[in-house]
């Protein structure tokens, strides 16, 4: 698999789209965990699920408020969760009867305790209980959402690239509309920054801001010609860290918009999240690889056995593990820091 087409499926995989209706009753699927190197551990989905044999690509990952992990499946139409105890045990459930069809992509846990994702192809979000029960909701016509977070008004928001505009919606499902300055914006990622404000990156090489009020701010990463901004994150010293494939760069940015760059010895960093020990934690494609990255810029990496194993996601679970999908091979990896 090429750089170019590994990035393309990862950002349909990490960032797409909602949805949500009815659920079924969930299939209780895995395995054991297999050892990699570094002492990360893999836990491969069934490939024998209870209703068919389609690959998954598990793609977004967000910690639930019930100490589990919880996954999209971009190809397997299902939102997924992992738990910490039993280590491993995994159940899923289908969207809805075109569920075959749907393709989410990001996910993020709301302030009412559900977990809340994007449906792309579908124009919805969606939100799923810890009990399995899936709602969805109208993202608006012509409206691709991808990348969700949740913001401090209780809110979600959620980027929509084709449509260069960024989405909120309440929790009882009321919409509104942003759209971006930049005309070519393609919004990708979304989080909640430390102003209160949710930040947001660009492929057309910038950084996004938001206010609860809907004014947006974009910050220019130099030069912005080629660059493509994908994941963010809020960090442990009060600013926001992303993340550049392209260049093989991870960006730093202050709430006043003073960016710093961190090249990558190797990687094509792409989704990016804050570790248990303070540091940011990022996937790459190439090698495929977790990688740290302290708040002073220095990297450290940890390869996975193969690579064909294309790590998506990534977050920390409640257990004091990073949990990351890997899209290309059907498996949810936990690595713990030493």
């Amino acid at each position: 698999m090429n750089v170019e087409r590994a990035v393309r499926i990862l950002t349909a995989a990490a960032l797409l789209a909602i949805a949500g209706c009815a659920h079924g009753e969930p299939a209780a699927t895995g395995s054991g965990p297999s050892a990699a190197p570094n002492g990360i551990e893999l836990f491969a989905l069934n490939p024998q699920r209870h209703d068919d044999d389609e690959d998954r690509w598990p793609g977004g990952i967000a910690k639930g408020p019930d100490g589990a992990l919880w996954f999209t499946e971009l190809n397997g139409g299902a939102i997924g969760r992992i738990a910490t105890s039993p280590l491993g045990q995994v159940k899923e459930w289908r969207i809805h009867a075109r569920a075959i069809d749907a393709r989410p992509g990001s996910i993020a846990l709301g302030k009412d305790g559900a977990l809340w994702f994007t449906i792309n192809n579908f124009h919805e979000i969606g939100r799923i209980t810890t009990a399995g029960a899936i709602t969805e909701y109208s993202a608006g016509e012509d409206i691709h959402p991808a990348g969700i977070a949740a913001g401090a008004d209780g809110a979600l928001w959620f980027t929509s690239p084709t449509s260069h505009l960024i989405g909120r919606i309440t929790t009882a499902g009321k919409l509104t509309h942003y759209t971006v300055p930049t005309a070519a914006a393609f919004p990708q990622s979304i989080t909640a920054g430390p102003d209160g404000a949710l930040w947001f990156t660009e492929r057309a090489g910038k950084i996004g801001r938001i206010t609860r009020t809907g004014t947006i701010t974009e910050f220019a990463v130099h030069p912005p010609k080629g660059r493509t901004l994908f994941g963010i994150t809020a960090g442990p010293d009060g600013a926001l860290w992303f993340t550049e494939p392209n260049d093989k760069s991870i960006g730093r940015i202050t709430t006043t918009g003073t960016i710093t760059e961190y090249a990558v010895p190797q990687g094509y960093p792409t989704s990016i999240a804050l570790g248990p020990d303070g540091a940011l934690w990022f996937t790459s494609l190439v090698p495929s690889a977790v990688n740290r990255i302290d708040t002073k810029g220095t990297v450290a990496q940890y390869p996975l056995a193969t690579s064909f194993d294309k790590p998506g996601g990534i977050v920390a679970g409640s257990d004091g593990a990073l949990w990351f999908t890997i899209y290309s091979s059907d498996k949810i990896a936990r690595f713990l820091p030493h």
